[in-house]
């Protein structure tokens, strides 16, 4: 559709080619630039995503979160309130598999 962008996952973990749909999804020159993460327990992919800004909305996080389940290609998508995606990089995410939780790194380590 209109504003989306398409992504293409493959691996040994799953039994076919997955493609999912993100809105507003701004492809990057670098792959590295959207952040993913695997939850073995919910069977689902998560995706950090830098999205296309509209004009009025200039104020808000550029960054949503997409919840995508490996069954069926659909995936759950949110905003959010981060403002840098280098600090989750560099830091890493924590995925808490067993609690069903995902761990950032807190908003106060940034440049430290």
């Amino acid at each position: 559709g209109k504003n989306t962008g398409s992504i293409v996952v493959t691996g040994r973990r799953f039994p076919t080619k997955l493609v999912y749909d993100l809105p507003g999804l701004v492809a990057p020159d670098d792959p590295d630039e959207i952040l993913s993460f695997y939850s073995g327990t919910l069977q689902r992919l998560f995706f950090i995503y830098e999205q296309q800004q509209e004009e009025s909305l200039v104020s808000h996080s550029p960054y949503s979160i997409a919840s995508c389940s490996i069954s069926h290609a659909s995936c759950d998508t949110a905003d959010t309130t981060l403002e840098h995606l280098w600090a989750l990089r560099h830091q890493g995410i924590r995925v808490y598999d067993d609690l069903r939780l995902v761990g950032f790194p807190a908003r106060s380590s940034c440049g430290g």
